[in-house]
């Protein structure tokens, strides 16, 4: 089986997400912590999933969320999880100039 260990500042990310869409809507913070859980499951299970992003990382796309999930896969069998999101605020839906934020982490 395998395990994910997610960096501190796409945690703070995520939940900072989930409580902006809760404010926008009720009920869409817990939509996008669902959707987001429903992507990670699927990267647990099927991990060459995401298309390769830069030379070591992985992106999957979140469904009707302007956001991804990087992530690298480690040999034993873990997966690490480097940020939450890869576009601009969600409060202008995503547009704008893409800021990916892949943080200098050795893992």
């Amino acid at each position: 089986m395998r395990s994910a260990e997610f960096h501190p500042e796409a945690q703070d990310e995520f939940i900072s997400a989930a409580q902006f869409y809760e404010g926008e809507a009720a009920g869409l913070g817990l939509d996008f912590i669902l959707t987001v859980q429903r992507t990670y499951e699927r990267l647990l299970e099927f991990p060459a999933t995401g298309p390769p992003f830069g030379r070591r990382l992985r992106r999957l796309l979140v469904p009707k969320f302007p956001y991804g999930l990087l992530y690298r896969v480690e040999p034993e069998a873990s997966i690490s999880w480097r940020s939450c999101t890869f576009t601009g605020d969600p409060a202008t839906g995503g547009r704008g100039s893409e800021t990916t934020r892949v943080h200098p982490r050795r893992m």
